[in-house]
């Protein structure tokens, strides 16, 4: 099996997609199978591609490398012959792959690389931020939207003209955590809020209020109290004792002081947690946690471990809201050069938010690439409250992109997607645009695009030469009992042991046989016709 896989992997790369056989001259065809004409210019690619990998010498003359090359071009027509490409595990398996090829050709260089040099300067830089929010759900009603507006904008001016933060935070935030802490999240960096507010945030000096901005969770206004370098990650270890009242606090305060007198008495710190911590996910760790960044623990409790200044210091106790603790540093990770954390940066920067930019930056090239016509009068039907009660007698025109007509129907079935039944807001008609504009260039892109169109035409006949070699040659080696013992009882000169202690050679053996025939039959099912003159024209060049 191992064997026929590396003879399918060395077909894979085959690069078979060229301008149209119809306008071919008969110099530029190399032969025909059963009349359907195969390039010159075909062969020559996939014969300097895989020659170096070729490890029989004797197949690298042109004639007998021709010979692997018919071959295969013979089993792909029977794999297409016996409808191997119609089955449904077959194009789910192609229609993963072209999604995935597709991906590069959906993204920008140059906003990626500007993402992910503006991601290394926010994981370098830390930035410390109050705010406030108003919540409001992402498809919210305009007049909804305006309440909302208006409440964070009178927020805003009570701190414009003088209000403390902390105060107008308490009085108009709608974020669960002001109660404890008056609006302040502390420190954070890149990745560790959605990306709008993160953009606020590093894009709004130190002392500066921001201007109104929304994310999915509502409007939000922060003000910037400080920015300074990043103290990278740590690993620690701590010990935890938890309480419910201050009863149990009090007792927990009393046995974390004893733990604490055991340490500075040369106590060991492992033994002690794995005793005595109430964290059940670190205590058999010896307190032990994963390494984090600031923004990722409780803000006490990651105040503590970073200030801690050398290994194996730790803490005096110290309380947070889940419990007592005593912190421990193990190793302190500054933050890598760009080169060193490129890659990570790079995976990062293509989920979430980042990806929408991205996405983003190739809709607006074709917005302006393609012609496009839309119809307001369709879009208008969207704006009346009971469209969606209506909505199976939209079937107007609503969008039109190249030579693709996209009708209110379309946006409905987009609209029942994201589950929205109340009157449309432009952006999601502006989002449908972007999708559909998008859809077009990913259906147009086997046409437009040749090397995308060969490796997805070089996937596609690989997986179909093992599809059909799987039935004519390996399941059938395997499952032809009488079949394969006739054939051992025919070559038995060249297996010196008995039959069981050598059935693995056999089966090998009796693919290979199986696989001869095979092709014998299929040249006779396909009538083959070479150009004579095109090959000799070939031996010459190359051998």
């Amino acid at each position: 099996m191992k064997i026929r896989l590396a003879y399918f992997l060395t077909f894979i790369s085959l690069t078979l997609i060229g301008p149209s056989v119809f306008s071919q001259k008969k110099r530029d065809i190399l032969f025909k199978i059963d009349k359907q004409p195969q390039l010159v210019s075909d062969f020559l690619k996939n014969y300097t591609k895989n020659i170096d990998i070729v490890a029989d010498s004797s197949q690298k003359k042109i004639s007998n490398y021709l010979d692997l090359f018919i071959d295969y071009k013979l089993k792909v027509k029977e794999a297409h012959f016996l409808g191997l490409d119609t089955l449904i595990t077959f194009k789910g398996e192609l229609s993963r792959y072209k999604q995935q090829l597709m991906t590069p050709y959906l993204k920008d260089s140059t906003v990626v690389k500007k993402l992910v040099e503006e991601a290394y300067y926010r994981t370098k830089y830390e930035v410390n931020v109050s705010h406030i929010l108003i919540k409001l759900d992402e498809n919210a009603l305009p007049k909804d939207t305006l309440v909302a507006y208006k409440t964070i904008s009178k927020a805003r001016k009570a701190i414009v003209d003088g209000s403390d933060f902390s105060e107008v935070a308490r009085q108009y935030s709608q974020d669960p955590s002001v109660n404890r802490n008056n609006g302040n999240i502390g420190y954070f960096r890149a990745f560790q809020m959605v990306y709008p507010f993160e953009n606020a945030a590093y894009n709004t000096k130190i002392g500066d209020l921001s201007k109104p901005f929304r994310t999915r969770y509502g409007y939000h206004i922060l003000k910037v109290k400080d920015k300074r370098l990043s103290q990278g990650e740590v690993e620690v270890a701590h010990i935890m004792l938890k309480y419910n009242d201050s009863l149990s606090s009090l007792n927990a305060k009393l046995k974390i002081d004893s733990l604490y007198k055991i340490l500075e008495s040369g106590g060991d710190f492992s033994e002690l947690a794995k005793k005595f911590s109430q964290d059940s996910s670190s205590a058999s760790k010896g307190g032990k946690l994963p390494k984090f960044s600031i923004g990722k623990m409780i803000q006490p409790f990651a105040d503590e471990a970073f200030s801690l200044d050398s290994t194996n210091a730790y803490s005096k106790p110290f309380k947070t809201r889940f419990g007592w603790h005593i912190v421990k540093l193990i190793k302190r990770f500054p933050v890598p050069s760009l080169d060193k954390i490129k890659s990570e940066l790079l995976k990062s920067v293509k989920r979430g938010n980042r990806s929408l930019k991205i996405e983003e930056s190739i809709i607006n090239r074709l917005l302006t690439t393609y012609n496009i016509t839309e119809y307001p009068s369709a879009l208008a039907d969207f704006s009346k409250k009971e469209w969606h009660i209506k909505s199976d007698s939209l079937k107007k025109p609503l969008l039109k992109v190249e030579d693709s007509t996209f009708t209110q129907h379309d946006f409905v079935v987009y609209l029942k997607f994201k589950h929205i039944t109340t009157p449309a807001p432009y952006k999601l008609y502006k989002q449908f645009k972007g999708r559909k504009v998008l859809d077009y260039y990913k259906s147009k892109l086997a046409i437009t695009n040749p090397d995308y169109a060969a490796s997805v035409n070089d996937f596609k006949e690989g997986l179909l030469l093992f599809d059909v070699m799987q039935e004519k040659v390996w399941e059938k080696a395997k499952k032809d009992s009488l079949g394969l013992r006739a054939y051992y009882m025919l070559n038995r000169s060249k297996y010196p042991k008995d039959f069981e202690k050598n059935k693995g050679i056999i089966i090998s053996d009796y693919q290979d046989f199986l696989e001869r025939e095979w092709l014998v039959t299929l040249r006779k099912k396909y009538p083959l016709e070479i150009n004579k003159k095109a090959l000799k024209k070939l031996i010459k060049k190359y051998n």
